[in-house]
């Protein structure tokens, strides 16, 4: 599928995935990133390229997800590093976060929600919804608020999380 693959090109990517970790990207967005740094590539080969990322299990690609819609959405995706060894900055407890709901729930999404994004939308065995948001911190007010924003916007009665490292407020509940 790849070739004769570049080596340097890989690496290229490899470090923009792991730059973006926990944000909407698009392969346009990586290639343009690319092409700023002076490599050129076409789109083919660079969806080739993270296709065999994430089929090699170094990265998770994570879809939108259409909350009202309950829709997958086509374009942006997450994408997560399956080992966070690879990662040394950033947003670490997104990951780790989406790493424990990959191994509890079979379907794991990023959710939209209109102008909202939900960090992750979860589908159980049955069928039922739980949303997911996650801070390193929400005691600023302004925060607490763009957090819980996207979740209050959710009108089903599935379960709602916002999940910090927090520990005052440790059994608020909005």
């Amino acid at each position: 599928r790849l070739g004769n693959p570049n080596p340097t090109i890989i690496e290229r990517i490899v470090r923009t995935l792991l730059s973006s970790t926990g944000s909407l990207i698009s392969t346009n967005k990586i290639r343009n990133t690319l092409v700023s740094q002076n490599v050129s590539i076409s789109h083919n080969t660079l969806e080739n390229y993270l296709t065999t990322l994430t089929d090699s299990l170094l990265f998770y690609s994570v879809p939108r997800f259409d909350v009202k819609g309950r829709a997958l959405l086509q374009r942006l995706e997450k994408y997560y590093p399956v080992d966070l060894g690879l990662r040394h900055i950033g947003h670490i407890l997104e990951n780790i976060v989406y790493l424990e709901l990959r191994r509890r729930y079979s379907q794991v999404y990023v959710g939209n929600l209109d102008k909202y994004e939900v960090d992750f939308v979860v589908v159980t065995d049955v069928g039922h919804y739980a949303y997911y948001q996650v801070s390193e911190t929400t005691l600023a007010l302004e925060t607490l608020e763009r957090e819980l924003r996207p979740l209050e916007a959710i009108k089903d009665q599935f379960p709602k999380y916002l999940l910090t490292m927090d520990t005052i407020q440790p059994t608020a509940n909005y």
